[in-house]
C-alpha cells in the first residue's frame, strides 16, 4: 500500500505527479460568459516548458533568461 498522497496526471505526457509540485493548469473555456471553466488541463514542468516553446516558436529558458537580464539592467 502506497503512501504518497494525491496526484494530478499531466494533460500532455500522462505522467502523474505530487500536487505539491510546481506546475501550471490551463484553463479551458468553451464560451465566454460561462462563470465556470470547461476544462481544466495540469501540466508537469517539463510539459510546461515545452508548451511554452512550442507557443512562443523560440526556446523558454532562453527568453526568461534574456528577460530577467534585462530587468536587472
Amino acid at each position: 500500500m502506497s503512501d504518497a498522497g494525491p496526484t494530478f496526471e499531466c494533460a500532455r505526457c500522462g505522467a502523474t505527479f505530487d500536487t505539491g509540485t510546481s506546475h501550471t493548469e490551463l484553463v479551458r473555456r468553451d464560451f465566454v460568459d460561462r462563470p465556470r471553466p470547461s476544462k481544466i488541463e495540469r501540466l508537469c514542468p517539463d510539459c510546461w516548458r515545452a508548451y511554452v516553446d512550442d507557443f512562443l516558436d523560440r526556446d523558454f529558458e532562453a527568453e526568461l533568461a534574456a528577460y530577467e537580464a534585462e530587468r536587472e539592467a
